[in-house]
């Protein structure tokens, strides 16, 4: 029925209507997509490099339906927050 789905423009209540001489019937049905999460980096070092001892930036964000949830790697292996201090900033 909707060929190229968009859960931006395509989300919402469908009704499915069926008409016979003078019977008819209507079926309403709810549809809810889910999008893929898209990542967009930002604010990261210009070089990226880093010193010893010295603190560095690198920030995250990704949009998807529904929201994405965030997990760091290094080397293969999630990063310990001990070592990392990971923190969430939320945008309308």
């Amino acid at each position: 029925m909707i060929p190229e789905y968009d859960s931006k423009k395509d989300d919402g209540i469908y009704n499915c209507n069926a008409a016979q001489f003078s019977s008819f019937e209507t079926l309403a049905i709810n549809v809810t997509g889910y999008s893929r999460p898209v990542i967009t980096v930002f604010d990261t070092p210009d070089n990226n490099i880093g010193f010893e001892g010295a603190s560095a930036k690198i920030q995250c964000g990704a949009v998807g339906k529904p929201k994405p949830q965030y997990q760091w790697f290094d080397k293969m292996h999630q990063t310990s927050q001990q070592r990392h201090k990971l923190t969430k900033r939320v945008s309308g």
